[in-house]
């Protein structure tokens, strides 16, 4: 395993576009992601305080590396508007070395 983590993307979602680009200028300007990317029109269906909903979302996917998940976490739970943000990491079981190289050149 490399010394600075394996290569993850986390995942979170968020009912504004300003949350969503808040969160993403964040990651990036702390060094805590090398990239972070914003999907629009996002349809969420999920159960909350006992009852089905449907939400029209922002899906945003930090790309960084295993040992800042727990920084992303945080900076997620403290910048975003729900009261129970979705923070949840996918780890990459492959990617090109000059990606992984540039991720780690990036991220502290």
């Amino acid at each position: 395993m490399e010394a600075k983590g394996k290569l993850i993307q986390v995942q979170t979602t968020t009912d504004s576009r300003e949350v969503a680009e808040k969160l993403a200028k964040g990651l990036v300007s702390s060094k805590h992601c090398a990239c972070v990317k914003i999907i629009p029109n996002v349809s969420s269906t999920y159960m909350w305080k006992d009852k089905p909903r449907e939400t029209e979302e922002f899906l945003v996917i930090a790309t960084t590396l295993s040992s800042e998940f727990v920084a992303v976490e945080r900076y997620i739970q403290a910048h975003h508007n729900y009261e129970l943000p979705e923070v949840v990491a996918v780890g990459a079981t492959h990617a090109s070395s000059e990606y992984f190289a540039w991720v780690k050149d990036i991220v502290w």
